[in-house]
């Protein structure tokens, strides 16, 4: 009889550790995401900064862009040695390929 009850001892500690290392196990793969996923929200939030700093640049950049655009007026460009072309040719897509001349 005191075989039976070892026997039966052995294995109710056996399921009682495998319990109790799956519950510690669970509790290290829960705090390990926990982890994480907070490292991951601290992170989005600093890429997000970075996003509008970027947008703010690019808006910027976009604003210098368009007062050099209006300041460069035909007498400009002359005068840095650029000149009007006269024969202008356009290639076409369609049916009949090949080249259109633009007459002035």
């Amino acid at each position: 009889m005191t075989r039976i009850q070892t026997a039966q001892f052995n294995i109710l500690h056996t399921v009682f550790f495998a319990t109790a290392g799956l519950l510690f196990t669970s509790i290290l793969f829960y705090a390990f995401f926990i982890n994480t996923t907070i490292s991951n929200i601290v992170e989005r939030k600093s890429i997000d900064k970075k996003i509008v700093e970027t947008e703010v640049n690019i808006g910027e950049l976009e604003s210098v862009y368009m007062k050099l655009c209006t300041g460069i007026t035909p007498v400009l460009a002359e005068s840095l040695g650029f000149k009007e072309t006269k024969n202008v040719t356009f290639a076409m897509r369609g049916s009949n390929l090949g080249l259109a001349k633009l007459d002035e």
